[in-house]
């Protein structure tokens, strides 16, 4: 028989799996998606170790079936890893500020290593310290690659894949801690007798 908290727990893995999946095949902005959202709170709030750092990959894989993969994949399923490596830092505190800043930190460290990965890889820049320099400043959110010119607004939300990651991550990150302390304050307390 399935106690009634682990059948919620396990409705809410399969519901986060589902809107996980779902971010990345609907259509969404570039990087706007739950996945470093959800490693975050697999590491911060899944019990089980092993449990969360192969969910939010399986999460990746299931989708990327769909969707393909390419060849600096490995280095996004390392992100994932690491971040839920940082969520675990947050397993002890319901402080809903550490989760948004480990997740700007987890945005930060997508960026620095799939576009160093991009770099490395020689196709798109050249292997040199300026390529390196343009690999980066094309995908910051406040300038464009021709002589750093501020973007209009619309710029910004939509056509940053740095910046609409950030945006993405804060906003699922938000949501996901803030149910479940939600659903933690208002959860139904068996009375004892």
């Amino acid at each position: 028989m399935i106690h009634a908290n682990n059948y919620m727990n396990l409705l809410a893995l399969v519901a986060m799996c589902i809107v996980a999946a779902a971010s990345r095949v609907l259509p969404h902005p570039p990087n706007m998606t739950a996945i470093m959202a959800i490693a975050l709170f697999a590491g911060a709030r899944y019990n089980n170790k092993l449990l969360a750092f192969c969910f939010p990959i399986l999460i990746m894989l299931i989708s990327d079936l769909f969707i393909g993969f390419h060849s600096s994949q490995l280095v996004v399923y390392g992100c994932i890893a690491l971040v839920t490596f940082l969520g675990m830092s947050l397993r002890n505190s319901s402080s809903f500020g550490k989760a948004l800043g480990m997740s700007l930190v987890g945005s930060t460290i997508f960026f620095v290593a799939t576009n160093f990965a991009v770099w490395a890889m020689g196709t798109m820049y050249p292997l040199t310290l300026e390529g390196l320099f343009l690999c980066y400043s094309a995908a910051l959110p406040f300038f464009s690659t021709d002589g750093f010119q501020f973007m209009n607004s619309s710029q910004l939300i939509f056509g940053s894949f740095f910046a609409n990651a950030i945006v993405g991550d804060l906003l699922f990150t938000g949501v996901l801690f803030g149910v479940y302390e939600l659903a933690k304050k208002y959860s139904f307390k068996p009375t004892t007798k």
